[in-house]
């Protein structure tokens, strides 16, 4: 009959025994180890703002009344406003409000910018060393956002309005049409 040539459990208990103080310095040593490295890294915290962008009619649709497809107004739409977001300009503003050291381009890449799917909502996610600096960016960039798109809004209706204003002062009055364009 031969013998197996594995450890029984008796020996290996003996041989856990014999070697305790070596695995628990391992254990310790390892556990330190990861310790060190934790706390040497440095903290950073994300805080995420959600955008809901709304359909912005452009000055044709408005002077003719009719609207574009809305599937693909929605997709251009979502494409557009990331893009807003990830503007210059918008990093600009957002550290002249804040007052901050960061400089446009840490700013830029502190934000994180992703549209939810097919819809027209927006997450915008900011990464900073305090959990109240990243929700300080995160919500000024948002506010800095929303704020461009109504600038860029109140710009197209009042393009509108000019257009049809010019288009209402060449037709002859007493027209029908003047009645209607006023109307809209």
């Amino acid at each position: 009959m031969s013998r197996s040539a594995g450890l029984d459990l008796p020996k290996l208990l003996a041989l856990v025994k014999e070697r305790a103080w070596l695995l628990t310095a391992i254990t310790f040593v390892a556990a330190g180890l990861a310790l060190v490295i934790s706390l040497s890294q440095d903290k950073q915290y994300q805080a995420t703002a959600v955008l809901l962008f709304g359909g912005t009619p452009s000055a044709e649709s408005l002077i003719e009344g009719g609207s574009v497809d809305a599937d693909v107004a929605s997709e251009q739409s979502t494409a557009t406003n990331v893009a807003l977001a990830s503007l210059d300009s918008v990093a600009f503003r957002v550290k002249r409000r804040l007052r901050t050291d960061a400089t446009v381009d840490e700013l830029k890449d502190s934000v994180d910018i992703e549209a939810q799917g097919l819809s027209d909502l927006v997450d915008l996610t900011a990464e900073w060393s305090t959990a109240d600096g990243a929700a300080r960016v995160a919500t000024t960039f948002a506010e800095e956002v929303v704020a461009l798109r109504r600038q860029m809004a109140r710009a197209e209706i009042q393009r509108a309005i000019n257009v049809l204003n010019r288009t209402i002062a060449q037709l002859p009055e007493g027209s029908g049409e003047v009645a209607a364009l006023q109307q809209r």
